[in-house]
């Protein structure tokens, strides 16, 4: 038997629970995996919603900051580098948004720390 972590199982608990899912899911011959009839959504946890505010670090890397700078592009349509934020509690409160979109579970980008310094 296959063991999941608390967040992974959270998230997929999360997403499976929204009573908004009115579709059925087709079966699928040939596995006993769990979640094979799911289709996945790929998060890049920092770059997808900041929900917890509190826990950024702004003012990380000192005088070159590494934390939300701004980009400004000749097309207008400007962007910024960085860590941008985004968190599990951002996750957890865009499960049903998630869900509405057809997906049954969640994969998240690896938990790092990184340097807090620029290169």
């Amino acid at each position: 038997m296959r063991a999941y972590s608390p967040l992974s199982l959270g998230l997929t608990l999360a997403l499976l629970s929204n009573a908004a899912w009115a579709g059925s899911r087709p079966e699928y011959v040939g596995t006993l995996e769990p979640f094979a009839s799911d289709a996945v959504y790929f998060v890049v946890t920092d770059r997808f919603v900041n929900g917890d505010p509190s826990n950024d670090h702004r003012d990380q890397g000192g005088k070159h900051r590494t934390f939300d700078i701004p980009v400004p592009c000749a097309d207008k349509v400007d962007g910024n580098i960085g860590y941008l934020g985004g968190d599990f509690k951002g996750v957890l409160d865009n499960a049903a948004y998630i869900r509405n979109l057809g997906f049954g579970a969640v994969w998240i980008t690896p938990i790092v720390d990184n340097p807090d310094e620029a290169f």
